[in-house]
């Protein structure tokens, strides 16, 4: 038993106390999620575990992961998957680049009205992949534009503003780059990553 339960228990008759635990128990919650988003953080300074993937793979890895992870969402999240990509691989951690991913998807979520779509489209170039998560929220405040991927900013009550500066870091340890821009007419933004490709000889979109 915790010592906040210990102490409810102590003094539960006493409605005078109430306001004074349900404060504590807040602040306990709030320590606990700042120390979750902590050790996300760190874990994106450990070495990270490169391997030959094929596209394809590294695509259905991503769509089972926002299946799975959102599957309660209010939100409908459209994949928009790239063609005749069979031949083409990329070096990647794929376990961090999924959860990137993820991160930006849950960003786009959190700032979109509800019942609006978010699109994640992949692009195949000659020598890059693209991929574009779309929402449809109000967009970013042009004063805010050059803090977004700083650690701590954040616009959200309860949120620490940690997802953002993760997904940089691990898009730029591997060799890419990362962009969040607003749409056209005030509809929504963009986040937008470049990742190099392994093949890129056999085919790419137009």
């Amino acid at each position: 038993m915790s010592i906040t339960e210990a102490l409810a228990l102590e003094v539960s008759n006493n409605p005078y106390f109430k306001p004074f635990l349900d404060h504590i128990k807040l602040q306990i919650d709030k320590l606990w999620s700042l120390v979750d988003e902590l050790t996300e953080l760190k874990k994106c300074l450990e070495p990270l575990d490169y391997k030959d993937e094929s596209l394809i793979y590294l695509i259905s890895r991503i769509d089972r992961m926002i299946r799975e992870k959102f599957i309660n969402s209010s939100h409908p999240i459209n994949v928009k998957k790239p063609s005749k990509i069979d031949r083409i691989c990329i070096k990647c951690d794929i376990f961090k680049l999924t959860q990137t991913i993820g991160y930006l998807v849950e960003n786009a979520i959190q700032h979109s009205p509800k019942n609006t779509e978010i699109r994640i489209i992949f692009r195949v170039g000659k020598k890059f992949l693209n991929i574009y998560v779309i929402d449809r929220g109000e967009g970013i405040p042009l004063e805010n534009m050059e803090k977004i991927f700083n650690p701590f900013f954040t616009t959200k009550v309860g949120h620490r503003g940690f997802g953002l500066k993760f997904a940089k870091t691990i898009i730029i340890s591997h060799n890419g780059n990362i962009s969040i821009y607003n749409n056209a007419k005030r509809e929504g933004c963009t986040a937008k990553i470049v990742l190099p490709l392994m093949k890129t000889d056999i085919y790419h979109e137009t």
